[in-house]
């Protein structure tokens, strides 16, 4: 049996607190649109504008058009998009999904601002399920047979991949499946045998358990996210009786006990749900949350302390937010993040894209150190039945121990 903490004392151990003065040291304004972005560790952004996939470019100010309707991808032409929601690697490759012209039909395409590829077909556009994920092994993670399969294919290469199949898991509803570079991918599911739900990565043949309701959690999201390390967030609900049945943001990894970064009541319940968690490759998290007092707003975990960086009611870009939002895969290792804002300038409202820096990035590995040693002394971590492979990098192997 596991060793499990229990996460009810994890509770107090991460305030939410302004950001100080000079934590983000600038917001630079991007494009007007509804959409939201997605950003890569050149500071490159993409996001859909109406008819077209763009690319922002940074120095320049300049925007790269990497598809439009009209475009051909092989012997099929795009007739729009859908899910509104790209991806982009370090090499600037954008992928999304399309429509093509004259059928329901549609695919999985990807383009760097020159000719397009197309990665997956399907007769029914929808079917593909939810938003493609591209890694810079240019691995492209995406849902297919009416979101029920995660597939992953390298771009110009037809073998597919299994990562997971609707025997295996209950998927209801479809998983947003997460990948890192080293083509790990993280999903939510319903195991079937044994059944269980939980957050996954791993393959059928090596599967890889990162957090399940064994530990006190149920109703998982259905978009976690995952770094090289296999560290994870994602967000669950604490399965204990209201007062404090809250849905909560969650880090974990294979070898440790999830930890509770936020929840309610300092936060509207269900707020969690609606948000996108991001990951970075240092283990900082960011998510877009309400705030029962501050309202809705940009955090940033560093590990230690939770700390609210933009939101409803401050200024910016000579208006007063009105909310903000991030998306999935729209923060960076250079301390950057990607956002919607909806802008009320006293006369009327608008939409428009930004990217904040963050001036300094902390280490929240030496930061989770500390207080897991401090916790150590009164509590054990479990250890999960793993088999140590490939999937786990090198500098983890040494981690990994099966226990019964």
């Amino acid at each position: 049996m596991r060793n499990i903490i229990p996460i009810v004392l994890l509770f107090s151990l991460f305030d939410v607190n302004a950001a100080p003065a000079g934590v983000v040291s600038s917001f630079e304004y991007i494009f007007e649109t509804t959409n939201l972005p997605s950003l890569n560790n050149a500071g490159q952004v993409a996001f859909q504008h109406s008819s077209s996939i763009l690319r922002w470019e940074p120095g320049s100010s300049s925007v790269t058009t990497i598809a439009s309707s009209g475009n051909t991808v092989g012997s099929r032409t795009i007739d729009g998009f859908f899910g509104t929601r790209t991806s982009i690697n370090d090499a600037g490759i954008v992928a999304f999904r399309a429509r093509y012209t004259g059928s329901s039909s549609g695919g999985i395409v990807v383009g760097g601002g020159g000719s397009l590829t197309e990665v997956a077909f399907d007769s029914f556009a929808s079917d593909l399920g939810a938003r493609p994920r591209v890694n810079n092994l240019n691995q492209v993670v995406y849902t297919a047979n009416d979101g029920e399969d995660i597939r992953r294919e390298v771009i110009g290469n037809s073998t597919i991949t299994t990562i997971a199949t609707d025997s295996e898991f209950g998927f209801t509803p479809s998983p947003t499946p997460a990948m890192n570079n080293n083509g790990d991918v993280v999903f939510q599911g319903n195991r079937m045998s044994p059944f269980e739900q939980g957050i996954y990565t791993g393959t059928p043949s090596n599967r890889i358990t990162i957090g399940t309701n064994a530990d006190t959690l149920r109703s998982f999201s259905v978009a976690p996210d995952i770094n090289d390390s296999l560290e994870a967030v994602y967000v669950a609900t604490f399965d204990v009786p209201s007062p404090n049945d809250f849905d909560g943001l969650y880090f974990d990894s294979p070898t440790i006990s999830p930890i509770r970064i936020a929840g309610g009541p300092d936060f509207i319940d269900g707020t969690f749900y609606n948000s996108n968690p991001n990951i970075t490759s240092n283990g900082e998290v960011y998510v877009s949350a309400t705030h029962s007092v501050d309202g809705t707003g940009i955090y940033r975990w560093d590990g230690a302390t939770l700390q609210r960086l933009i939101g409803e009611g401050d200024s910016l870009d000579g208006g007063i937010i009105q909310s903000v939002f991030l998306g999935h895969d729209s923060v960076n290792d250079a301390g950057q993040f990607a956002f919607r804002a909806t802008i009320d300038n006293g006369t009327s409202t608008r939409n428009a894209l930004f990217v904040g820096s963050v001036s300094a990035v902390p280490e929240p590995r030496s930061l989770l150190a500390l207080g897991a040693g401090f916790l150590c002394v009164a509590l054990r971590f479990r250890r999960r039945n793993l088999q140590c492979s490939g999937a786990l990098s090198s500098a983890r192997n040494d981690e990994c121990t099966s226990v019964t």
